[in-house]
């Protein structure tokens, strides 16, 4: 959520109409803390939350992070930091967040971008209009209303006091993209190729984790059956400095390890 008072109102605004309840003041229960074991990934590497139950998935997620920053020279590599809902356990993924790209002469980009995925429609990312330097704070949220089919992505740059969100409505966004079993906290090696450089970001401490489930209810990160993501497929790249959260954590951060 926006933390400037001219942003938190149109935030508001723009969700009156949702299933969601937006508070000043989130209402987090702790009431299901489990980790499990971690999950073996080729890209990924995070956390993930599962779903309370099969009639209460998760319908909405956030999480905080200071923009990292690659200082070595790549060429055709991307690294991108996001929340989402879905890709766990199957094809169907929303999603948002930031990215660092360095195209084929080794020139970087910081950048913005959201994205819907679905077992046919591998939709591109979209570039959100928000500029991103390294060491910005950064807000995301995505959600997806089950009253009217609509998945929303809300990204903001809390340190330059900018904001974009766009949603996608109708039945593309049900049962094409939508997949409320996990939710994700997520520094992705995004590619190109099967087993891309994994670009040297340092630590990506990420905070405010929480997901919002069918049932209206906020949730810690830490307070739900969760597990570990690590990037260790075919070697280990990125992974948490832990593997194991204290009930009700909101906070964790992911390390580099290699190439």
């Amino acid at each position: 959520r926006p933390k400037d008072a001219a942003g938190l109102n149109e935030w508001k605004e723009h969700f009156t109409n949702s299933t969601l309840v937006v508070s000043d003041t989130l209402d987090v229960t702790d009431q299901y803390f489990s980790t499990g074991s971690p999950i073996s990934s080729s890209n990924w590497s995070g956390y993930i939350a599962n779903q309370i139950s099969s009639t209460n998935p998760w319908v909405a997620v956030q999480g905080d992070f200071r923009q990292p920053a690659v200082t070595e020279s790549l060429s055709n590599a991307t690294m991108g930091s996001w929340v989402g809902l879905g890709g766990h356990n199957s094809d169907r993924l929303v999603q948002a967040g930031t990215a660092i790209s360095f195209s084929s002469t080794g020139s970087k980009s910081y950048w913005a971008w959201y994205e819907f995925i679905g077992v046919s429609h591998s939709n591109p990312a979209i570039q959100f209009p928000v500029a991103i330097s390294p060491g910005d704070v950064i807000h995301i949220y995505v959600s997806f209303e089950t009253a009217n089919n609509r998945c929303d992505f809300y990204v903001e740059n809390q340190t330059k006091h900018t904001h974009s969100e766009h949603y996608v409505l109708g039945e593309q966004s049900t049962s094409i993209y939508y997949d409320g079993s996990t939710a994700e906290w997520i520094d992705e090696n995004a590619g190109p190729g099967t087993y891309p450089l994994f670009p040297n970001y340092g630590t990506n401490t990420w905070s405010s984790c929480q997901a919002y489930s069918k049932l209206q209810t906020w949730y810690a990160l830490g307070s739900v059956s969760n597990n570990p993501v690590l990037c260790n497929i075919p070697n280990l790249m990125s992974s948490p400095t832990s593997t194991s959260l204290a009930n009700g954590a909101t906070t964790f951060t992911d390390q580099w390890r290699a190439h």
